[in-house]
């Protein structure tokens, strides 16, 4: 992984680096994480696998993306009447360009959880070192 550090000059400084064993999120502190940035989920379901330490679900990129400040609110009320990863790719088709691949990685009986305020939160145990994961891309036309 990869993130943009500075603009110096305009010019882009060559950006930090974050390798997915130097992270370990989850473990029944965290269930999902947005990372609303390009290429954080670019990588094979092995590498990203990685980073999983009870996490359940990970949002983001795994191509270039836009970045939009009423596509976080748009996401943010789209999980009122769909579940997590519905709700990310609905705004990735919203807001971004042709071509920009959102991706939901993580455990594969997670891909369905959800959090409606007129209904029952639906979220599965925390993963372990043996649970099955996958992801789920949206590319918009």
């Amino acid at each position: 992984m990869r993130f943009f550090v500075d603009l110096v000059g305009g010019q882009k400084q060559e950006p930090d680096k974050l390798y997915w064993t130097e992270v370990c999120w989850g473990n029944t502190d965290v269930d999902w994480l947005v990372a609303n940035t390009c290429n954080f989920l670019n990588g094979t379901d092995a590498e990203l696998k990685q980073m999983f330490g009870g996490l359940h679900l990970v949002l983001g990129y795994a191509t270039d993306m836009t970045i939009f400040c009423v596509a976080g609110e748009y996401f943010a009320n789209r999980l009122e009447v769909q579940g997590i990863k519905d709700a990310w790719h609905r705004q990735c088709d919203q807001y971004q360009p042709p071509g920009n691949t959102s991706r939901v990685f993580g455990r594969t009986a997670c891909m369905g959880e959800s959090f409606p305020t007129d209904g029952p939160v639906s979220v599965n145990r925390d993963s372990v070192s043996t649970s099955g994961y996958s992801h789920d891309d949206f590319t918009t036309q």
